[in-house]
């Protein structure tokens, strides 16, 4: 007699708009030096701190363009203060980090020295967005917000900078309040509502079409009702599995199914992940493609993502 459980796993989302590499995101190679195209980095041990110091120079008359500390053990890892440089000189951002964490104020300043925006990133606040402004200058040098209170129509970086590059909205203690629209080369993206920085609803626009949603993520699910998803994929793993010679000595106690789940619903990419030897690896797999059930793709801001999802799959026999 054999039985089985599933499990379902979450994966990361593979998002569509990923955010792309910036000048605050990019980690150098740790090599003594190296020159690229434009910059001169160099990377050197620091004595006081047991840190690894990055300082990165424009090739042209070698200007600091960003400096920071990483971690020696783990050379990708950021910590303490890292800051960016405009031409003059003058510091252009400074962000601070502890163990590849952002923590405490993220600050950033005009080209003369002045304070242009102060915030937090909110991880209580799904997705981070949008951040938590305390002070906030126009690009003209108006105040628009003091003291976490005012309107903020600026710049947006963060995790979503490929899918928006601006914000706008009212702040009320620091909190996100009423109407907020997001924009992308100057075209509305997005309209979300906030009650003290807790998201309402929202409506997307995407080359004409409307969508409304309720959540700002959703995972993938199949399109019947999980358990009985579960259920028809044990079947169809065991009946490849009664017909390849497989012995208890051939697998361990579980398996874990992974597979993508494309925008259309469309399941692709199945493959085993801590397998139980080649023929129950085959087997499970086998039994997957055998499904023809579609998925509910995984959603951000009501428009579908493709994204990966993980079954842990338990064998267990009567020598279990």
């Amino acid at each position: 007699m054999r039985c089985s459980l599933f499990t379902a796993v979450l994966f990361t989302a593979s998002f569509s708009f990923a955010q792309n590499e910036t000048e605050s995101d990019i980690i150098y190679d740790t090599s003594t030096v190296s020159i690229e195209d434009t910059y001169l980095v160099v990377s050197k041990a620091d004595a006081t701190t047991g840190l690894i110091k990055h300082e990165r120079f424009t090739k042209i008359g070698k200007k600091p363009y960003v400096t920071g500390y990483v971690s020696e053990q783990n050379p990708k890892m950021r910590t303490g203060t890292w800051q960016w440089f405009y031409e003059n000189g003058n510091v252009k951002k400074q962000i601070t980090y502890s163990d590849g964490r952002v923590v405490g104020k993220i600050n950033s300043y005009f080209s003369n020295g002045e304070l242009r925006e102060t915030y937090r990133q909110n991880r209580k606040r799904e997705n981070e967005m949008p951040h938590d402004v305390t002070y906030y200058r126009t690009a003209s040098g108006e105040r628009g917000v003091e003291d976490g209170e005012g309107f903020y129509n600026g710049s947006y970086e963060g995790k979503f900078e490929r899918y928006i590059d601006s914000l706008s909205g009212r702040y009320l203690d620091s909190n996100p309040e009423g109407t907020w629209k997001g924009y992308r080369n100057g075209v509305l993206v997005f309209e979300e509502t906030y009650e003290k920085g807790i998201f309402i609803s929202g409506i997307a626009y995407n080359n004409g079409k409307t969508t409304t949603y309720s959540e700002l993520r959703t995972t993938a699910s199949p399109t019947i009702p999980m358990d009985k998803y579960q259920r028809k994929l044990y079947k169809s793993v065991m009946f490849y599995y009664d017909r390849l010679e497989i012995s208890n000595s051939d697998y361990l106690e579980s398996l874990v199914l992974l597979f993508d789940v494309e925008t259309d619903g469309s399941i692709s990419n199945i493959r085993v992940q801590d397998g139980m030897g080649k023929a129950p690896n085959e087997a499970a797999i086998r039994g997957m493609l055998l499904m023809k059930e579609p998925w509910n793709p995984a959603t951000i801001r009501g428009y579908p993502i493709k994204s990966t999802y993980g079954m842990k799959y338990t064998f267990e026999t009567s020598r279990f």
